[in-house]
């Protein structure tokens, strides 16, 4: 059996094509692992849309997610505006479990609230509503029929005498205090 012998040229050129062959299976190995991973969606996450209602004056705001009596994913600055505001928070693959979790909203002027959702096994966006509605208090423009002056000699004078019971509500940050 005669064995082969090669030119220096020839061996380096053999040595670029094993070297390349080595390169393109790797590569393709790699992408395949992708494209299967992404088409199964095995390394995919929660997503929820959130949609958030507020009377509030536009502000940051934290939202922080909760399951199972524990935070599951920390405060999330966004910027949340007097109205209708909705976002999309994207979790990733095993930091919300299957089953309920809970979806808080706090702004900085303190107000908060929470929503509730489900992460079922179909892995399929969620959607998760919060009000953050803040009543206040009407302003009590009636008057004391008791304590009206009925005297004819007060009638000129009778916006100032009559006993009135107003409200003032001054609001400052957010916060509302009655006077």
């Amino acid at each position: 059996m005669s064995q082969a012998t090669f030119s220096k040229k020839e061996t380096i050129g053999l040595y670029l094509l094993y070297a390349l062959a080595v390169i393109l299976v790797v590569s393709v190995g790699i992408a395949m692992a992708l494209m299967t991973s992404d088409v199964f969606g095995s390394s995919k996450g929660l997503k929820v849309y959130l949609d958030v209602e507020s009377n509030q004056r536009p502000q940051e705001a934290c939202i922080t997610t909760y399951q199972f009596g524990r935070i599951a994913a920390d405060c999330t600055y966004y910027f949340i505006n007097q109205g209708h505001t909705s976002t999309t928070l994207t979790y990733e693959s095993g930091q919300i479990q299957n089953g309920e979790f809970k979806v808080c909203v706090r702004l900085n002027d303190g107000l908060e609230n929470c929503g509730n959702g489900y992460n079922g096994e179909a892995k399929k966006p969620e959607n998760v509503s919060v009000n953050l509605q803040r009543s206040f208090t009407p302003v009590d423009n009636t008057v004391d029929p008791q304590s009206q002056s009925q005297s004819s000699s007060n009638e000129n004078n009778n916006a100032l005498s009559q006993s009135q019971t107003t409200q003032v509500i001054i609001c400052t940050d957010g916060d509302c205090k009655v006077q």
